[in-house]
């Protein structure tokens, strides 16, 4: 679901291989992996778990597929929120949740 908007199972399905083939493009190993919202008011998504890429590939990623951040890390560290939009949205966002 681009921008936080709900898309069509056909649309999010059309999505998903587009990533898929990208980063099989790329060299890049992924494994499966999904999302669940704590407050369960958004409905479950796929999406992947890409090995060894950087911090900027995966903020790259994430604009080209239209999200609003990615979730990024490294072995042995805390995962980060990486956020993908323009920085105006960026301090939206984060104004909500202060």
């Amino acid at each position: 679901n681009s921008q936080s908007q709900r898309l069509s199972r056909a649309e999010n399905a059309r999505r998903d291989a587009a990533l898929k083939r990208v980063l099989h493009e790329r060299g890049l190993r992924w494994h499966p992996v999904s999302a669940t919202a704590d407050a369960g008011d958004w409905p479950t998504e796929k999406g992947v778990l890409a090995l060894g890429v950087t911090r900027a590939t995966a903020r790259s990623l994430g604009r080209q597929f239209e999200q609003l951040a990615v979730v990024w890390g490294r072995v042995g560290d805390e995962a980060e929120l990486v956020w993908c939009a323009n920085f105006e949205l960026r301090a939206w966002t984060l104004n909500l949740e202060l």
